[in-house]
């Protein structure tokens, strides 16, 4: 279950949406929130039509694209460019802050 807070709603608490599976997104313009995982999680295959940074606050975070696979762990961030082709694993209680440039 990942648990997904944009900025511009409720800051008391993050509010729970399933796990992305196959999700087509589009994003008009510049987005940024928290993601915190409560289990373990795994998004395949996940081509980005943006740019994306993300930081991860606590846990572990793995990003793997062509068999390179890049592990963030707390207090550092990773840039992801638009038109990859990603794996993300995040370790249970991981979360992170994420900006997304279309």
């Amino acid at each position: 279950m990942t648990e997904v807070l944009p900025f511009g709603d409720d800051p008391s608490g993050y509010r729970e949406v399933p796990f992305a599976r196959n999700l087509a997104v589009s994003f008009p313009m510049d987005t940024a929130g928290f993601l915190r995982f409560s289990e373990e999680g795994h998004l395949r295959d996940w081509t980005l039509t943006y740019d994306e940074t993300l930081y991860v606050i606590e846990g572990e975070l793995t990003v793997t694209e062509g068999g390179r696979a890049v592990r963030v762990a707390a207090g550092s961030a990773c840039f992801i460019g638009a038109g990859s082709t990603v794996d993300y694993q995040a370790t249970a209680g991981t979360r992170a802050f994420f900006v997304i440039r279309p």
